[in-house]
């Protein structure tokens, strides 16, 4: 009698696509996360940028910056950045630097000039 042929897979094979399986997907969540970080590093230098032109701007204005508005100026950091995030008046200059912790744990600054 001849012999049968093998019909489906074996459990070899199925294990061999599982492996496959679970590399695509760990890779895949691997992406996912750094574009959650780049996303989040993102949303962070645009609202410090935001920060920065807003006290800019106050530092141009005709009255000039007083103590309400250098307070105003770190209450926005802290809340933006926690404690890590500083925050310098150069002229009408501003300097602002922070940890971004999320977006890969680097520090990071903005600096908006004096305009000419």
């Amino acid at each position: 009698m001849a012999g049968k042929r093998q019909q489906g897979v074996t459990l070899i094979e199925v294990m061999v696509a599982q492996v496959v399986l679970a590399l695509g997907l760990l890779g895949a969540a691997g992406l996912q996360l750094r574009s959650v970080q780049g996303t989040d590093s993102a949303r962070m230098v645009s609202q410090a940028a935001f920060i920065a032109h807003g006290m800019r701007e106050r530092t141009r204005s005709v009255r000039g910056v007083d103590g309400r508005d250098q307070d105003e100026f770190q209450r926005q950091l802290a809340a933006f950045a926690g404690a890590s995030a500083r925050g310098t008046l150069r002229g009408n200059g501003v300097l602002l630097s922070w940890s971004d912790e999320r977006g890969g744990g680097e520090a990071r600054s903005i600096e908006l000039g004096a305009s000419r």
